[in-house]
């Protein structure tokens, strides 16, 4: 059976989002734009503190006419109903937060129902705070509240950030990318690109299309979601354009996903015996949620076996010798 089809796309309007996105999350690879628009920063902030939710916006830009330029974001987002940008801002689209957060429990909460906004909150963002506090202040605002200061926010961020810092920028990232293109090469080249770059991805099942989206300002940041059958991933460069010398892929995707006190934990748990997620969660005093997106960082990682709500997870000890035993070869 054929897998999805994976394109790369570097677009104006995706670095224009992924620019907030950046710069909101706290990366390095923006200080330079939180020194330089300072106010401007503290108003997106104030609107969505939590980079995920201005980076859901890459959809917005996906669907404007090519190029995708600025422009046509911002014109995308000016004709957009009020309604569809709040759930593309709240994750309504992402099977992640559907399989925690019932439909209808969303789209009360989106109409403006008290009752179901605290649950969609309590449900999706229990220990993340500051995905909390922007579903909170957009559920607060309503939908075209939102879209009205969304625009407002988008297009001020144009004219001072995105105009005189980040356009400027394009050239070379899309130079970067041809030249990992053409590292990979051939038939896959795509999937080699996004490992040439340190990351790596999993289509999920259902899904027809991934857009990878190469981003010179997310620096060593990923964010991975989905609409409807497309799946995006929005990757940093840093790991492809460092100078510094090459470290194996393996060590650096294991390196990645142990640096969380959480997923150490859930690896002395399962060395210990093998877990079902709701236990391990339990274990940690975490929600269902956060242990099974730490179980799918170490599944991805290859250090915990597949496992489910029903299926225990197990430690893979020899991934993690492996690992071992290169980190002896730096």
């Amino acid at each position: 059976m054929a897998g999805p089809d994976v394109q790369v796309e570097v677009a104006p309007g995706h670095e224009l989002v992924l620019s907030i996105a950046a710069a909101v999350g706290g990366s390095e690879s923006a200080r330079a734009i939180r020194a330089h628009a300072p106010a401007l920063y503290q108003r997106v902030v104030d609107y969505a503190p939590s980079a995920w939710m201005w980076a859901h916006l890459v959809t917005v830009s996906y669907d404007a006419p090519p190029p995708r330029d600025a422009e046509a974001l911002l014109a995308r987002i000016d004709r957009s109903s009020a309604i569809d940008l709040q759930r593309r801002l709240v994750g309504y689209y992402v099977r992640w937060f559907r399989r925690f957060t019932p439909v209808e429990i969303m789209d009360a909460a989106i109409a403006g129902d008290a009752k179901a906004a605290a649950t969609f909150v309590r449900t999706s963002a229990a220990d993340d705070p500051a995905w909390g506090a922007s579903l909170r202040s957009r559920l607060a605002a309503g939908p075209r509240a939102s879209k009205r200061e969304l625009l407002a926010l988008a297009e001020a961020w144009y004219d001072e950030v995105f105009t005189p810092l980040i356009a400027p920028t394009l050239p070379a990232l899309k130079r970067a990318v041809r030249t990992l293109r053409r590292k990979a090469g051939g038939a896959g080249a795509e999937d080699r690109l996004v490992r040439l770059a340190g990351w790596s991805f999993v289509a999920d099942p259902g899904i027809a299309r991934v857009v990878i989206v190469p981003s010179a300002v997310l620096g060593y940041e990923l964010h991975e979601f989905d609409h409807g059958s497309v799946q995006f991933l929005c990757m940093g460069l840093a790991g492809a354009t460092a100078r510094a010398p090459a470290v194996s892929r393996h060590v650096l995707a294991v390196s990645r996903a142990l640096a969380d006190e959480n997923r150490l934990r859930i690896l002395k748990l399962l060395a210990r015996s093998d877990g079902g997620a709701q236990e391990l969660a339990d274990e940690l005093g975490v929600s269902l949620n956060t242990a099974l997106h730490h179980l799918h960082a170490l599944r991805e990682a290859g250090l915990v076996g597949r496992g489910g709500r029903r299926q225990a997870y197990r430690l893979r000890r020899s991934r993690l010798a492996a690992y071992t035993r290169r980190l002896t070869e730096l």
